[in-house]
């Protein structure tokens, strides 16, 4: 998820405009999977989990300590775990599915930047996002990082480069 967003963002970095046109026609198939509750629920974990993902372009030689972003998110997850309660208590099932949905979000959230900082804590081995960000961005805007490549035992990080960008 947000590979469309990723996408019109790096198009900006280099000067390019995006924009709403009204009437344009879009289709989207929807399979019958797709509209049920857990489909939906599980999708708002990695909706969660890519916007975190998105937020590293931005920042891609920092990354947020696992420990501030569990704080942060904290308050925002008990306050969703008790409007479930509530809403589980009254019996309003669109309210408890909005704020499922809601906390399954800011679970992705935490799920990502969990799984980033183990990855940051195995020397030499850094998040996807961060190989794809500096590939991208640093003949751009100049970024200073420490050369990045993933610890995989299966390729090299140049096989990794040549496997997620085309050509290998």
């Amino acid at each position: 998820m947000g590979g469309e967003t990723e996408f019109v963002q790096r198009l900006a970095r280099q000067g390019h405009k995006a924009w709403h046109v009204q009437r344009a026609v879009v289709q989207h198939y929807i399979r019958d999977y797709q509209m049920q509750k857990s489909w939906l629920l599980e999708r708002a974990i990695r909706f969660g989990r890519g916007q975190f993902r998105l937020s590293q372009w931005e920042q891609p030689c920092e990354f947020p300590e696992w420990p501030a972003v569990a704080v942060r998110l904290a308050p925002r997850i008990c306050r969703r775990i008790v409007r479930i309660v509530a809403a589980w208590l009254a019996a309003r099932e669109e309210d408890l599915f909005t704020t499922q949905r809601e906390l399954n979000f800011n679970r992705g959230i935490l799920l990502e930047a969990y799984r980033q900082h183990c990855q940051l804590s195995i020397p030499g081995c850094r998040p996807l996002v961060t190989i794809r960000a500096q590939q991208s961005l640093a003949a751009q805007e100049g970024l200073q990082c420490e050369p990045l490549s993933r610890n995989s035992p299966r390729r090299s990080p140049e096989q990794e480069f040549r496997a997620t960008h085309g050509g290998g």
